[in-house]
């Protein structure tokens, strides 16, 4: 399944804080170089400066985010979030 251009965003965008915080989760170098991708690509993407590029671009940067997604020890995150979905506020860890 291709991710859409705004999907790819958010994800980076999550991303980028996971590592502010401090996660041992993959760079944007790794990611840029797994799916054959420009550094200064994935940052226009993440700073919203490109709201298109190649298809096989965005075939290859969906691919590579579940891989990672789908892996384990990427699923632990020290970011916390609260959850207003149910009758009451819950904390909720992770992405």
């Amino acid at each position: 399944m291709t991710l859409s251009i705004s999907d790819i965003n958010v994800w980076l965008i999550n991303h980028r804080k996971r590592i502010e915080f401090g996660d041992s989760i993959c760079s944007f170098a790794e990611i840029s170089y797994r799916a054959g991708i420009s550094r200064q690509t994935l940052y226009a993407i993440l700073n919203n400066e490109r709201s298109e590029f190649g298809e096989v671009a965005q075939i290859r940067l969906s691919r590579v985010i579940q891989e990672i997604t789908s892996q384990p020890d990427y699923q632990v995150s020290r970011m916390m979030r609260l959850d207003f979905s149910g009758a009451a506020p819950r904390i909720r860890f992770g992405v």
